[in-house]
């Protein structure tokens, strides 16, 4: 986690301070901007899943997603690897260190599969409701993958953040949920699917402290397709898009949401914890319905707005003194 630089408000203008703001403004706003920025794109997937859907099947549509996005990345890791010699900040993947980490690049690909298809499959047998509720346990699961894996340590402050932030995400969806037996296994997927997030993001903290953004993910979505390519196969008898308005979706699921969102996370895992970034996820599923009411015409009632505010407030809590 990043430490806050206190401001001084002193009347007399020190040069060697005001050296210090543009450096503050890339330690710690620029950073924060980047994953905001991040989150918005991923919080664009439910829509274009949705309109997706449409035309072609859940798997279908996660096998073009990621397909997509492994070109695309793959694209921008040939890029990387030009500017980054030139560049004053160390964001390389060492020697030999994509082949040493093989196992853990493989292990994160089928987890966050994992997670894409257990939450798609939860939507199947649960309400979407029921399934949103669970999900947002994600932080949950962060939080303690890094005290327990990672032996990292979190202040009474930020764990009061949390808690209000998963309120705050929750706020909408419970109204609503439902606890019935005919749900159980719909629950249970969603359930599972929020573990694997967060130990998704847990494997990417730690992959991150010798590998680039563009490489992780790049490797990520390759064994991400390979996986998914047979059980698309298997279970959607039409396996891409048959009009324009079909590949402009998966075009924006896998660059868009996959390339941009997702890359821009995991370059945050240079700067941030995995906890950090997952709480900060709490903001998408409600920037996704702010979204839904604009582009669907549903409906967002007064609490939609409470909620995005609880949640507002219970990020900045939590890394009032830690970001």
């Amino acid at each position: 986690m990043i430490a806050a630089v206190p401001l001084q408000n002193n009347s007399m203008t020190n040069p060697i301070q005001t050296q210090k703001y543009p450096q503050q403004f890339i330690s710690i706003i620029l950073p924060v901007s980047l994953l905001l920025l991040g989150i918005g794109f991923i919080s664009l997937a439910p829509i274009f899943t949705r309109l997706s859907e449409q035309e072609i099947g859940v798997n279908a549509t996660i096998f073009n997603r990621v397909w997509i996005a492994t070109i695309f990345l793959g694209f921008c890791n040939q890029i990387a690897g030009f500017i980054r010699p030139y560049s004053s900040q160390e964001d390389g993947d060492h020697e030999d260190t994509v082949f040493n980490h093989l196992g853990l690049l493989i292990l994160s690909g089928i987890i966050d599969l994992a997670c894409i298809l257990l939450w798609a499959w939860s939507l199947e047998k649960t309400s979407v409701t029921n399934s949103t509720l669970l999900h947002n346990l994600t932080p949950i699961f962060a939080v303690l993958g890094a005290w327990i894996f990672l032996k990292q340590s979190f202040n009474f402050k930020f764990i009061i953040g949390l808690i209000l932030a998963s309120i705050g995400s929750s706020i909408i969806a419970f109204s609503d949920f439902q606890f019935s037996r005919q749900y159980l296994m719909g629950d249970s997927l969603a359930f599972l699917s929020a573990a694997c997030y967060g130990i998704a993001y847990i494997v990417y903290e730690k992959l991150r402290q010798n590998l680039s953004a563009t490489t992780l993910l790049f490797y990520n979505c390759c064994v991400r397709t390979i996986v998914v390519f047979p059980l698309a196969l298997w279970k959607d008898p039409q396996l891409f898009p048959s009009s324009w308005q079909g590949w402009l979706t998966v075009i924006g699921l896998g660059i868009l949401c996959q390339g941009f969102g997702h890359l821009l996370l995991i370059y945050s895992l240079k700067k941030f914890s995995a906890a950090s970034v997952s709480l900060f996820l709490l903001l998408d599923p409600i920037l996704t319905a702010i979204l839904a009411w604009l582009i669907f015409s549903e409906q967002l009632i007064f609490i939609n707005w409470i909620a995005f505010v609880v949640v507002l407030v219970g990020i900045y809590y939590a890394h009032n003194e830690n970001v």
